[in-house]
């Protein structure tokens, strides 16, 4: 091989990997946000949770201290 046909092979090398790069990165984006949204959503199912059981702590304080 000569010097330009290595040049060509290493500057497709470079190109292939840089496209590998980009999706990668989208599927890291993509895993990222899907992540955030299943922590948000849990979140808010905890917070929903939490607020029930402190209405029914609270009322069953009340029926027990009439």
């Amino acid at each position: 091989m000569d010097e330009k046909e290595w040049r060509d092979l290493i500057w497709s090398e470079i190109r292939e990997l840089r496209s590998e790069v980009r999706e990668l990165s989208k599927e890291n984006k993509n895993i990222l946000e899907a992540m955030t949204t299943l922590k948000i959503r849990l979140g808010v199912v905890v917070s929903i949770f939490t607020g029930f059981t402190t209405l029914a702590w609270n009322f069953l304080q009340k029926k027990i201290g009439e």
